[in-house]
């Protein structure tokens, strides 16, 4: 089995990746205020409950407040406690520092990794290459491994996430905080990144980009010929890579039920308001009874 099927199958396996249910929805919301077909939830590769444990774990330990060492440290021994008994987050892991090995031409003297999801991985990550650890955090605190060097500038930095989408993250967050410790990334590796947007962008900054599994059209063909999914679901979201327009326009506009807002949490119902107060896809010139009511029943005016 190549590595491509190893990670296409774990993923599904995990549930890591979800795809709706067309005759009754809710579609997904994506943070870009859009809606799909599909969502992925990279860290649920090491397992679903293993993954929200792990996360409930991480938010305590940033909840209990201190230095951000001290958060670190109780961070840091949650991860890899979790590494140390977990066989599928041990073959993410020595896939990706094998990647770290072999696939970026200059070799790392750190790791990054940004809160939260990126710790997952990035401090395993560091530790089986041996190499020492930078920890940001979103209120722009930094820390290093306390018996590891401090000094950045000239160093070359890998930063190490779950998922790269449109990168945001990464040009709102972590570069600015390394730049302000004379230093910025010189690549990016992840476990998975969803299309090419984020890691063309990420290239065209001149950051070496890595990802070990691309979530694409590409992917959904190969899940189809390895069973993992029908061939309506696959035919579908090729629809949506071809023209999001056209799919909404086939599985959404005249079934204003399918939102079920009533069901969003706070995070995606957000999102669902400004798709439609902005309309970016014009779906009101589509069917204008739709969209309107539809907005009505969401309270968008």
């Amino acid at each position: 089995m190549t590595q491509q099927d190893t990670l296409i199958n774990l993923i599904y396996k995990s549930g890591a990746v979800s795809i709706w249910d067309n005759r009754k929805g809710p579609v997904f919301w994506y943070a870009a205020g859009v809606p799909g077909p599909f969502y992925c939830n990279t860290e649920k590769m090491i397992g679903a409950d293993a993954a929200d444990a792990l996360l409930d774990a991480i938010n305590k330990a940033l909840a209990e407040g201190g230095t951000a060492l001290e958060k670190q440290a109780r961070i840091k021994t949650q991860v890899m406690a979790e590494y140390s008994r977990n066989d599928d987050f041990r073959t993410l892991v020595k896939l990706m520092a094998e990647s770290a090995r072999k696939d970026f031409a200059a070799k790392p003297h750190f790791i990054s990794g940004g809160e939260r999801r990126d710790w997952i991985f990035s401090y395993p990550v560091a530790q089986e290459l041996g190499l020492p650890h930078v920890t940001m955090f979103k209120n722009g605190e930094i820390c290093f491994d306390p018996d590891g060097p401090h000094a950045l500038q000239g160093k070359n930095i890998l930063h190490v996430s779950d998922l790269v989408n449109n990168a945001a993250s990464f040009f709102d967050l972590w570069i600015p905080i390394l730049e302000r410790h004379g230093a910025k990334p010189y690549g990016s590796l992840s476990l998975v990144s969803r299309g090419r947007k984020g890691m063309d962008r990420l290239e065209q900054a001149g950051l070496a980009a890595v990802s070990l599994l691309s979530i694409d059209s590409a992917f959904f063909q190969k899940s189809l010929d390895n069973g993992l999914i029908a061939e309506n679901q696959q035919e579908e979201i090729e629809l949506y890579y071809d023209s999001p327009r056209d799919w909404a326009k086939e599985y959404i506009v005249t079934n204003g039920d399918i939102f079920q807002a009533e069901l969003l949490e706070e995070k995606s119902r957000k999102r669902m308001e400004s798709f439609f107060a902005g309309d970016p896809w014009d779906l009101k010139s589509l069917d204008e009874n739709f969209f309107t009511e539809t907005a009505k029943k969401i309270g968008v005016r």
